[in-house]
C-alpha cells in the first residue's frame, strides 16, 4: 500500500516540479534589433492590431516625410500589459486615429517598438515592459506628441 501512495504522490510532484524549476529560466527576447537612441512620433490611423502573446503587434498608417501614406509595423505589449493600464481589444478599432511614438527599426525596415500609444478620448499606453526589460527610466515617461 505504501507503494501506491509513493508512485501516486511522484506522479503529482515531478510534473508539479518541473514547472517550478523552468519559470525563473524564461526570459525575455532581446530589443537589439531597435534603435533606442532615436524616438519617433507621429499621427496614425490603426490598419491591423493583433492584440495577442507573446507581444500585440499593430500596423499603422503614417504620412511619410513626403505626405505619402506608408505602412508602420511596431511591436507592443503583452496583452497584460494593456490590460494592467486599463486598456482592451476593443480599444484598438481598425481606422481609428491615434497619436503614437516608436524606436525605429535598426534594419531600415518601416517599423520598430512602440513605447506609447495615445488614444483619441486622451488615454495613453506607456510600454512599460520595454523600460523594465532594459531598464531604460525614460521610456516610461515618453508620451506621443500633444
Amino acid at each position: 500500500m505504501n507503494r501506491i501512495r509513493i508512485f501516486a504522490l511522484s506522479l503529482l510532484l515531478v510534473p508539479t516540479l518541473s514547472l517550478v524549476s523552468v519559470a525563473p529560466a524564461a526570459a525575455h527576447h532581446s530589443f537589439s534589433g531597435y534603435d533606442l537612441s532615436q524616438t519617433l512620433s507621429g499621427k496614425a490611423t490603426i490598419k491591423e492590431f493583433r492584440w495577442g502573446a507573446p507581444h500585440s503587434t499593430g500596423v499603422f498608417t503614417i504620412k511619410d516625410k513626403d505626405g505619402k501614406d506608408m505602412d508602420l509595423t511596431l511591436a507592443s505589449a503583452t496583452p497584460g500589459n494593456f490590460l494592467k493600464q486599463g486598456f482592451n481589444p476593443r480599444d484598438f478599432k481598425v481606422g481609428g486615429k491615434v497619436e503614437i511614438t516608436w524606436h525605429p527599426s535598426k534594419s531600415g525596415a518601416t517599423g520598430g517598438l512602440m513605447t506609447s500609444l495615445k488614444l483619441p478620448d486622451g488615454r495613453i499606453f506607456n510600454e512599460k515592459e520595454y523600460a523594465q526589460a532594459t531598464g531604460d527610466q525614460a521610456a516610461q515617461a515618453v508620451e506621443p506628441p500633444k
